[in-house]
């Protein structure tokens, strides 16, 4: 199998927590930014996490994947989620702040999409739409700010960690493919004061992976 991933984007982190947990092996490649058409002949779409399964299809949607992945031998570890309206209020906190500071850091990373300097200008000039700014400099010079809200809300957020192991009273969970996927991309900060709760947490899931989901 093979997994088309994005290094900074949390939905293709999804399913490479599910292959560190299981130990499945497959092969990751890093798909450009600015691919088109490596994206449009495999799903039709411009999407990531795509999955091509052993019989040569793709699939994809990160939840899918992640059901597939967790499924194959019929011996899946990770339970349903009853979800966590408390963490979802919380990110819903820092949602913009935190989308905002991880791009000013990832913009200049060294990630497989971008590969070539095309590929990361395709990137920055999606990203400032989404992110409604104008240019990069303009997400750098509100660092500072943006840093203290997250780190004031991820003061809450260690409140709803149930233990290092996982996030949620009821075990692995998808809860733990979801939130730490979220959390993961927090890592590319340099400094970030992490709550000791979150950051055994974060060290535990890491450490269950084989896949190295962790910025360098």
């Amino acid at each position: 199998m093979k997994l088309f991933v994005y290094e900074h984007c949390p939905y293709c982190i999804r399913p490479r927590v599910v292959l560190g947990y299981k130990n499945i092996g497959c092969d990751i490649e890093y798909l450009l930014d600015n691919d088109i058409d490596g994206h449009m002949e495999k799903i039709g779409a411009k999407q990531v996490p795509i999955l091509q399964k052993e019989d040569k299809s793709y699939m994809t949607e990160s939840l899918d994947i992640v059901d597939y992945l967790d499924n194959l031998n019929a011996n899946p570890i990770f339970t349903k989620t009853n979800g966590r309206n408390d963490i979802e209020k919380i990110f819903s906190e820092m949602s913009s702040e935190y989308r905002t500071l991880i791009f000013s850091y990832v913009q200049c990373a060294s990630l497989g999409e971008f590969a070539t300097d095309e590929a990361r200008q395709y990137f920055i000039k999606r990203y400032l739409k989404h992110i409604n700014l104008d240019n990069v400099n303009e997400a750098i010079e509100l660092r500072e700010k943006h840093k203290e809200k997250v780190e004031n809300t991820l003061k809450k957020l260690e409140k709803c960690i149930y233990s290092k192991k996982h996030i949620s009273d009821c075990g692995l969970s998808m809860d733990d493919v979801i939130y730490f996927a979220n959390l993961q991309r927090m890592l590319i900060v340099p400094d970030l004061n992490i709550p000791l709760k979150i950051s055994e947490y974060m060290e535990y899931q890491l450490s269950k992976n084989n896949c190295n989901i962790k910025y360098i």
